[in-house]
């Protein structure tokens, strides 16, 4: 606790002015904290800050990313001198930027492509064929699911109406053509194929 002797100033005004300064010193420090800028000597409350982290933070991933900074700061806050504050402060500020690389990531995972069958299909018979990458397919009010045999272009598509088709997809990802039949007559086949729109 600071104590001001009235007895030991100049005037009245003067005692004024600096109980005025000290009245506002913590707000300003708090300021300091808030905007970024080096805490050194401010008595920086780590808690605290972990307090607003929990309130700012907007996924679980950035969240020890801001608890990193208020260690950061923290640090900074006790360093006795800037050479300490590089030596000792730097590498809880490389992790907070490291973990913030890590949670921009997290949050947008690279694509993965879809299988070159997926996409709107011409089909012989002039009806368009829409291939979801869900595993599912429609034909106006037809629809069913579809499937890749593991390791080759087979593509199988088994309609909801008891049709199945199996096609072989073209090296280029365009075109494929098969043959359908009935899964109550698997002997009567009829040739069956489309060309890629998009």
């Amino acid at each position: 606790m600071i104590i001001i002797r009235f007895a030991h100033c100049a005037s009245v005004g003067i005692c004024l002015h600096a109980l005025l300064i000290i009245l506002l010193f913590p707000f300003n420090a708090f300021a300091q904290r808030d905007y970024g800028s080096s805490p050194r000597g401010f008595g920086f409350d780590t808690q605290l800050c972990y307090r607003e982290c929990d309130k700012v933070a907007n996924t679980k991933s950035e969240l020890p990313c801001c608890r990193e900074l208020c260690v950061w700061k923290s640090c900074v806050s006790n360093a006795q001198d800037p050479g300490a504050e590089r030596t000792e402060c730097q590498p809880h500020y490389q992790i907070y930027t490291d973990c913030l690389k890590k949670a921009k990531a997290s949050k947008n995972p690279p694509t993965v492509p879809s299988d070159p069958v997926v996409g709107a299909w011409a089909w012989e018979d002039k009806t368009t064929v829409k291939i979801f990458d869900n595993g599912t397919f429609q034909r106006g009010k037809d629809s069913g699911s579809w499937r890749r045999e593991t390791g080759t272009n087979e593509i199988i598509l088994n309609w909801d109406i008891g049709f199945i088709d199996k096609l072989t997809l073209s090296s280029d990802g365009k075109s494929m053509k098969g043959k359908g039949y009935h899964k109550d007559r698997p002997n009567k086949t009829w040739p069956i194929g489309g060309t890629k729109i998009n």
